[in-house]
């Protein structure tokens, strides 16, 4: 059956074909230059993740939908899921009092503790350079502000 055959390609294809438009229309209408290097730069990374998830099913030729065998789900796993999904939450909660970087930062660290990072100095690393890059990236480079929050003035 053809949906059989197509089926794997439908949502790589739709993130490529939405990605090329948000870039398009950035071009094409009177943005800021920042904004269209995120855009860009946000819709690059997924056209190039949708072409490498079309190329490995082309390479593996498993084109083909077959149906999973089901599995029983620990239900540690569900709690994990709905912890971290409820840490980002809290964060977008928080972010306009505490500010981009301590709330970033904390939801970081209690991820990686709740996904089972347990070494502190790599928990402590991996948030800490997260930060920076991600402050690095929006508001130094493409000019996009983040809350500072509390720390207003010191950023």
């Amino acid at each position: 059956m053809l949906l059989n055959r197509l089926g794997p390609f439908i949502i790589p294809v739709l993130v490529v074909a939405y990605s090329g438009y948000v870039i398009a229309e950035q071009y094409l209408g009177s943005y800021r230059e920042t904004s269209q290097n995120y855009a860009t730069l946000m819709g690059g990374i997924a056209i190039l993740c949708a072409l490498i998830v079309m190329a490995r099913i082309v390479i593996r030729g498993d084109t083909e939908l077959d149906e999973p065998a089901a599995e029983k789900i620990p239900l540690g796993n569900y709690i994990q899921v709905i912890a971290v999904v409820a840490m980002m939450a809290l964060a977008v909660l928080l972010i306009p009092i505490l500010g981009y970087v301590i709330t970033f930062l904390a939801m970081l660290v209690g991820a990686l503790y709740l996904l089972g990072v347990r070494s502190v100095p790599l928990i402590l690393t991996i948030s800490i350079v997260m930060v920076a890059v991600v402050h690095f990236g929006l508001v130094k480079e493409l000019e996009l502000p983040l809350p500072a929050g509390i720390l207003d003035g010191i950023i």
